[in-house]
């Protein structure tokens, strides 16, 4: 049997945000595989992924943080927040160690109706 090799998260170069806060460079994307770069910052990430839901986002996010990711990005379009979320919940470290993006669609731009993702 072979093992998932890992990054340990440490090694991984991050991004300064304009807040002050870093980013991973490299994250999971729960949607589909796609590299991308964001202008006018110039900032490059590359966001390998899975497309899939249920059990299969599941085991695929959680080899992700066992590889040693600690940015998923997700969408509420993709629809396989609650699959995401069990991968997390079945890796068991802590919220503070990933950085989670999701994007919502213009259905849910009013604040209030704003739901966090990791409640």
């Amino acid at each position: 049997m072979t093992s998932t090799p890992t990054l340990p998260p440490h090694t991984v170069p991050h991004i300064k945000l304009n807040d002050g806060h870093q980013i991973p460079a490299i994250g999971f994307g729960t949607g589909q595989s796609k590299s991308y770069t964001r202008t006018p910052l110039t900032i490059s990430a590359d966001i390998i992924g899975t497309a899939h839901y249920g059990k299969e986002c599941t085991e695929h996010v959680l080899s992700a943080l066992n590889a040693g990711y600690r940015y998923l990005d997700g969408a509420e379009q993709y629809r396989n927040g609650a699959s995401v979320r069990e991968g997390f919940q079945q890796w068991g470290g802590k919220r503070d160690e990933v950085y989670i993006l999701t994007k919502c669609g213009l259905g849910h731009l009013l604040r209030q109706q704003m739901v966090r993702a990791d409640e």
